[in-house]
């Protein structure tokens, strides 16, 4: 019985280990870049993916504008997502968060904290809009309310999944999966575009996960805007492609017409 066993645990060390070898064989016989393309390519044609974002921008005089993204869960015409944002002055911080949805043609927002600032208040209320009644009420719009927005977001996604955005390096420490890069001409044009910007300049770093999805993507940039000269740091870590998840719309909702009409 013992022999058996001895045999039928060599059987599978052995075809473990031919699997093994044929993956890493295959593996580093590639191209950097061509690794990288692959790894692009399969996040492009993922029917769903989830992903954590943060974005930060910065000016040598001290103001920065900070953009976090939590379990964005995205899928054909369809997103989920909390997030977190603030705008950071020499002596000031405004902060919000909230959740954001789109499913079945409408776009739902809910605030779940508005800035402690007292003039965006009176401001709003000047308006006929009251902050404290809009907290932790969900929005409804009809979905392109944020046209412009998303059309933006698309082309951004574009840029990053199109493998001639990048001039891949080498791999950074053998068996590490993770390659340096610099931004191509035409994609650090695409950018400039987005964030009315001029003189875009762009490296990063793309970490890829065992089963050839991006895990990680880091984009650090420079650029000038309005006379000034910002700084860009952009990290998203990617999970769960092409898994089943279902996006539902709130029970209950304020339509955005009814909110306006009343104030």
């Amino acid at each position: 019985m013992k022999k058996y066993i001895l045999a039928a645990l060599l059987i599978f060390l052995s075809a473990s280990l031919i699997a093994c070898k044929d993956f890493l064989l295959d593996f580093f016989s590639k191209d950097p870049s061509e690794k990288v393309f692959e790894s692009l390519k399969l996040a492009e044609t993922a029917s769903s993916f989830n992903a954590d974002m943060i974005l930060r921008l910065q000016t040598e005089e001290g103001y920065s504008i900070v953009g976090n993204f939590h379990d964005a869960a995205l899928k054909e015409n369809e997103i989920s997502s909390l997030f977190e944002a603030s705008v950071f002055f020499p002596q000031a911080v405004l902060s919000f968060s909230g959740e954001f949805k789109e499913t079945e043609g409408s776009s739902y927002l809910l605030f779940s904290s508005f800035p402690d600032f007292p003039l965006l208040g009176s401001f709003m209320e000047n308006l006929g809009i009251k902050l404290e009644e809009l907290e932790g009420e969900w929005i409804r719009m009809d979905s392109d309310f944020f046209s412009f927005q998303k059309k933006e977001a698309m082309a951004l996604k574009n840029i990053l999944l199109d493998p001639s955005s990048y001039f891949i390096g080498k791999e950074q420490e053998k068996g590490s999966r993770s390659y340096s890069f610099l931004l191509a001409e035409n994609a650090a044009s695409s950018l400039a575009e987005i964030f009315r910007a001029a003189d875009f300049e762009g490296k990063g770093e793309i970490l890829i996960a065992e089963d050839g999805y991006p895990e990680k993507f880091i984009l650090e940039g420079n650029f000038f805007s309005n006379a000034r000269e910002f700084e860009m740091e952009m990290q998203i870590d990617f999970s769960e492609f092409n898994q089943v998840f279902l996006i539902e719309p709130p029970e209950t909702f304020k339509e955005i017409e009814d909110i306006l009409r009343e104030n």
